[in-house]
């Protein structure tokens, strides 16, 4: 019982991430119907990029140019093709779901709190339904910058700072 009151480490980091990989694990991602909405989204900004093109210079987009790039490395290195965007989101949810089991370890201050919240976050944030349909490298990238933030706050140094601003 004192073992679970104590501060969680990085064995507890890699026991909790092969949980979350193990529970999320979805081989069948890339069957199902086609989401219109994201794939309207994605695929003419990508397939634009794939073709040369500058985003808000040659063409419009409605986010970021880092959420047409990232795919279109992807896809530029294992094919243009609707599963390549579909895995990148799918890894990106994965990614995102580890790097709140990071963040979790380092604000938590026993292992208890800490085992407790990885299937409550792993059930509320992956519905074995939809994920494949938002930007998950968007917000692992965020949740960088917050765990870059955490870090200078319990190390004070400034090298904290400038990382989480360039995650952000």
């Amino acid at each position: 019982m004192r073992a679970l009151h104590q501060k969680p480490t990085n064995l507890d980091f890699v026991i909790l991430s092969c949980f979350v990989i193990l529970i999320t694990f979805q081989p069948f991602f890339l069957h199902g119907e086609i989401n219109l909405y994201e794939v309207g989204l994605y695929l003419p900004g990508i397939n634009a990029v794939l073709d040369g093109m500058i985003p808000y210079k040659e063409f419009f987009h409605l986010r970021g140019p880092f959420e047409l790039y990232m795919p279109a490395a992807m896809m530029k290195a294992f094919g243009a093709h609707l599963g390549v965007l579909y895995a990148y989101f799918y890894l990106g949810t994965i990614l995102t779901l580890l790097l709140c089991v990071l963040i979790g370890k380092e604000l938590y201050q026993n292992r208890y709190i800490l085992y407790l919240m990885v299937p409550v976050l792993t059930a509320r944030t992956f519905p074995r339904v939809v994920y494949h349909i938002w930007g998950g490298m968007r917000y692992a990238f965020g949740l960088m910058a917050v765990l870059f933030a955490i870090k200078f706050f319990k190390k004070e140094k400034p090298s904290w700072t400038f990382a989480a601003g360039i995650a952000s």
